[in-house]
């Protein structure tokens, strides 16, 4: 019986633990502003161009992200077309966001 009760509380052990959240730190950066382009390829990608003192260009690819893709093309398509400012999670961190850049990785977008 003591077998299986020193079992049973490291399972519940075991699943609180894995529960918690862990703390790591990820470098992004975000940027908000119009969307000034939405474009999509033979090759997978979604393009967007966002204007904010600067034009900034960033792709998201749909290989290996085809949930990323199709949410980040909806958003994009539907802040377009209401020209709703968006705000774009660069996959770099420590991008101006006032400057031009070109093909940066889009991790996420937001309206």
């Amino acid at each position: 019986m003591k077998g299986k009760r020193r079992m049973l509380t490291g399972i519940v052990v075991l699943s609180v633990l894995s529960s918690l959240p862990i703390a790591t730190s990820q470098a992004y950066t975000e940027c908000s502003g119009l969307l000034t382009k939405v474009m999509t390829d033979a090759g997978g990608q979604l393009y967007v161009s966002i204007s904010e003192n600067g034009l900034l260009n960033g792709f998201v690819s749909s290989v290996g992200n085809e949930q990323l893709y199709k949410t980040a093309t909806a958003i994009a398509l539907v802040a377009r077309s209401s020209n709703a400012s968006v705000t774009v999670r660069f996959t770099r961190d420590g991008i101006s966001c006032g400057t031009t850049i070109w093909n940066e990785p889009i991790e996420g977008i937001a309206m």
